[in-house]
């Protein structure tokens, strides 16, 4: 049913496509109500970034600045967020020719969507 929602309104379903493949290892609570600052951290992102395999991926995240969720993942999302932001980032998808896009650009939506 969701495969064939997903289609009919021509938008990607993750886990459902072979084309992007999903990371959702950018997370800081490996157990609900257990914060682990470290896996969101910039050194936690770099390595992430450098594990990715050629192609497009979808790297899962929950960023914000703490101010308009209250949630059981507050601090991890704003953690997120530093870590995302942070200028050593920049650098190493740079480096690694990474081109940041949007399941809202017209290539991505149709790599999803078939």
């Amino acid at each position: 049913v969701a495969t064939e929602l997903a289609q009919e309104l021509d938008v990607p379903l993750r886990h459902f496509h072979r084309k992007i493949a999903y990371c959702g290892h950018f997370y800081g609570q490996p157990e609900p109500g257990t914060s682990v600052p470290q896996a969101v951290s910039v050194a936690a992102l770099s390595n992430i970034i450098r594990s990715l395999k050629i192609g497009v991926t979808e790297l899962a995240c929950h960023p914000s600045n703490g101010e308009e969720l209250e949630s059981d993942y507050d601090i991890e999302r704003v953690w997120e967020l530093q870590s995302l932001c942070d200028a050593a980032v920049r650098p190493i998808i740079e480096e690694l020719q990474i081109q940041l896009c949007s399941f809202a650009d017209p290539e991505v939506r149709n790599l999803g969507a078939r």
